[in-house]
């Protein structure tokens, strides 16, 4: 004889469930065999809300948008590179797997990238940050390594130098980032400042700090 289960009520009928049955979600179950889809039938739709957190308007839960109340002035954000990324034989700059934030229309933010960076001679290193339509800024490159210190230049022009860089040599840039209208993502990417075939590297412990100023 089947194992049976404790007697439910099945719209008013008393029934016998199994092992194996499922209960629906109208009678008090979640109509799934496992757990993960026990608590996917009961959260709202998950689909087109990647990176979001589940939120109540005190009748319902849904899902809503990570956004930073204006008390976030002031406070800091550390995004640390977990793994080296890597450009060879291109001069066409790429995004960061790592470095990168969404700013909101009229914001203000400051930031450092302290980048461990490895590169060939004749292959070098260059860097920008694309940024929303209509928003603006400035960068500076500062290292103990002579020829490579770049003065304030726009970070939608950037900079660069071609020298070699052994791995541990650090490189400081600082940047300014105002928006305008157009909420968005900022972007930094790098390249090789000359095509080479030694790859130039941006290495995992490189850390970006970053603060919203207004």
């Amino acid at each position: 004889m089947a194992d049976k289960k404790p007697l439910v009520n099945d719209a008013g009928n008393a029934v016998e469930i199994a092992t194996g049955d499922t209960i629906p979600i109208a009678n008090g179950g979640t109509g799934a065999t496992t757990a993960n889809a026990a608590l996917n039938a009961l959260l709202p739709s998950q689909t087109g809300n990647s990176g979001e957190f589940l939120t109540t308007d005190g009748t319902d839960a849904s899902w809503g948008a990570i956004s930073l109340p204006s008390s976030f002035v002031g406070k800091s954000i550390a995004v640390y590179k977990g793994s080296n990324g890597s450009v060879t034989s291109s001069t066409t700059l790429q995004n960061d797997d790592d470095f990168s934030f969404s700013i909101a229309a009229s914001e203000t933010w400051k930031g450092s990238i302290f980048l461990d960076i490895s590169a060939g001679g004749s292959g070098g290193f260059k860097c920008d940050f694309t940024v929303p339509s209509g928003a603006s800024g400035s960068m500076a490159m500062m290292s103990s390594m002579a020829g490579v210190n770049i003065a304030n230049v726009s970070v939608a022009t950037g900079g660069g130098f071609t020298m070699g860089i052994t791995a541990g040599r650090g490189l400081a840039l600082n940047f300014t980032i105002t928006n305008s209208t157009n909420a968005g993502t900022v972007q930094f990417r790098f390249a090789q400042n000359a095509s080479n075939g030694t790859a130039t590297t941006v290495r995992g412990g490189s850390l970006m700090n970053i603060v919203r100023t207004a």
